[in-house]
């Protein structure tokens, strides 16, 4: 059931109630429309990047149970619809407008969605009642697991897993006498080499376990503590199942070669690790409530401790002053404002979504790039150096390292290089925070000329990157990218200061827009050799990568890039 608050001393707002019919006004509903159509151009990437992203994919359901909680709590109480602008109200409205105003300059889609659902929590606190919003707010708890970590957070916790669930899993292996050895995120057995990937580390299971649970203990009124116990205790049970599954995978090859690392296997696997930790995680908590059982519940669901909280009042003047209302006019003429306020940030982010629409974003090679390469079209042997592999990466489209990949390997006395062809991207590609992100630490960067041209001879920069994870694993990383035209994208400065490394995070997590240059036509593709061992690397052994780069980079570039005047027609051919 629902009412409206209404001020019987008041004839005028006495007959406004009378004659309308539907219980928000029409203000209410204006600012509702307009706050949610201003937060469209953030909501639909951001619904978009949740859904292509496997960890975060859930995040629909997530949203239907919100909904169910909030329905479940209101559905039967007597809910008082006051649409009244208080004091905290108006806090609320002012840190929303900074929220999308700072989204719309950032260009940041991140920002933009935490300014959505903080909207849904304002807009809720504007039209219900005080008694209904504390019977609600346990639901909005829901929504904070659908925001994804900022700075790109989330793939340090993929690393973090992997290494948990490789380590514990090694230690079962050795339990068992499976002899094996292990490398990062990779277990080596004599005849097979198994990479725990990203399904593998936990990162899927882990974000929905926590949101099913999270569910799980709203719907049962738990308190703030109850609450935080059951979430740890399924993140235990996450780390337990995963470390399980990555052993069985292993013993299961050892034993029956039973091939559970792929295919239809390896999901039937991931299912039964996911109602493992579910059982497990509800098991655990009966225990805890066993032990600890919670104050008595009565027929409408509210325990003796949440009667209780109801009558405690927290700084008593405070809480009086911050939800004293203000009069119907000065709220009309606030809301007003309100409705300005989010009319201009919707027009300026469609603005500026409208103007960056032509440029192209991320995804696979188009335009006019001719990329139809095999692996006999970079050399067989260069200064020593020979050709052992080659093999293509399609990625998923938001993917840092970029959407796909050509590489090809090269060894040179017993050090392995691989030269890869990424893209595509929208301007230069910072792979600096791209190995940041995934546990690389720099220790030097540098912007040299390397001997060879692209194009203009002028244009042989290229970016250098030493890099490092933990005490022994060392990378050397050469790279240069060019974008549809065939020129060579100029880099920023060496990524080595703080500012620098900060701002490429914010990037790398979507908090901030991508940089633009009026002088890149994208798609832009990348040039690079990594190279990684588990010693240090000499000079003269750096030098002979800078030589492998220098060659292998000139020679793709004659194969990516057709010569205008020889062969126009391969340009128009590779667009069709």
């Amino acid at each position: 059931m629902s009412q409206v608050l209404t001020d019987v001393n008041s004839p005028e707002l006495k007959s406004t109630r009378a004659t309308r019919n539907f219980p928000l006004s029409l203000t209410t509903c204006l600012v509702l429309v307009v706050g949610f159509v201003a937060h469209l151009p953030f909501v639909i990437p951001q619904f978009t990047w949740l859904w292509n992203t496997d960890h975060y994919s859930f995040f629909p359901l997530a949203i239907v149970a919100f909904a169910w909680l909030v329905w479940q709590r209101l559905r039967d109480r007597n809910v008082t619809i006051v649409e009244q602008l208080s004091r905290q109200t108006l806090g609320y409205f002012v840190f929303n407008l900074c929220l999308i105003g700072l989204a719309s300059i950032a260009g940041s889609t991140w920002l933009g969605w935490v300014s959505f659902l903080f909207f849904l929590w304002t807009m809720a606190h504007y039209v219900l009642d005080s008694e209904s919003i504390k019977d609600i707010r346990g639901a909005f708890l829901v929504l904070l697991l659908i925001i994804p970590l900022p700075l790109n957070l989330d793939t340090a916790l993929v690393i973090q897993l992997q290494k948990i669930a490789t380590a514990q899993g090694s230690l079962l292996l050795d339990y068992f006498g499976i002899m094996h050895s292990v490398s990062g995120v990779a277990i080596r057995l004599p005849e097979k080499l198994f990479l725990i990937d990203d399904a593998c580390s936990g990162i899927h299971s882990l974000f929905s376990a926590l949101t099913t649970m999270l569910v799980y203990t709203v719907y049962r009124r738990y308190g703030i503590i109850r609450i935080v116990a059951a979430l740890l205790q399924t993140v235990f049970w996450v780390l337990v199942a995963n470390s399980i599954r990555v052993f069985l995978i292993v013993y299961a090859f050892t034993h029956w070669d039973a091939g559970l690392e792929y295919g239809w296997r390896h999901q039937v696997v991931g299912f039964i690790s996911y109602v493992f930790i579910l059982l497990m995680a509800i098991s655990t908590d009966e225990t805890i409530r066993y032990f600890f059982p919670p104050p008595y519940t009565d027929e409408e669901g509210e325990d003796e401790l949440g009667r209780r909280r109801r009558r405690i009042q927290w700084f008593p003047k405070t809480t009086a002053w911050l939800n004293c209302p203000f009069s119907h006019r000065v709220s009309s003429v606030i809301m007003g404002c309100f409705l300005i306020g989010f009319i201009f940030s919707g027009v300026a982010t469609a603005a500026r979504s409208w103007g960056s629409s032509s440029q192209a974003g991320t995804g696979n090679f188009e335009g006019k790039l001719a990329f139809d390469l095999t692996e006999k079209d970079l050399p067989q042997e260069v200064n020593g150096w020979k050709r052992t592999g080659f093999r293509i990466i399609n990625r998923e489209k938001n993917d840092l390292f970029g959407a796909n990949s050509m590489i090809w390997t090269y060894e040179n006395n017993g050090v392995e290089a691989q030269f890869s062809i990424d893209g595509g991207y929208p301007e230069f590609h910072d792979l600096w925070f791209c190995y940041s992100s995934v546990g690389w630490s720099l220790r030097r960067s540098d912007n040299p000329q390397l001997p060879g041209s692209l194009g203009d001879k002028r244009d042989t920069v290229a970016t250098e990157l030493q890099l490092y994870r933990g005490s022994s694993e060392q990378a050397y990383v050469l790279y240069t990218c060019i974008d549809s035209e065939g020129h060579v994208v100029k880099p920023p400065p060496p990524a080595e200061t703080f500012i620098r490394n900060f701002l490429n995070r914010l990037r790398s997590g979507s908090v901030l827009s991508e940089r633009k240059d009026a002088h890149i036509v994208p798609p832009v593709i990348q040039f690079q050799t990594y190279t990684h061992t588990d010693t240090e690397f000499f000079a003269h052994e750096r030098s002979g990568v800078r030589d492998l780069f220098s060659a292998l980079r000139d020679a793709a570039y004659q194969q990516v890039v057709p010569a205008k005047q020889s062969s126009p027609s391969k340009i128009t051919e590779s667009n069709k």
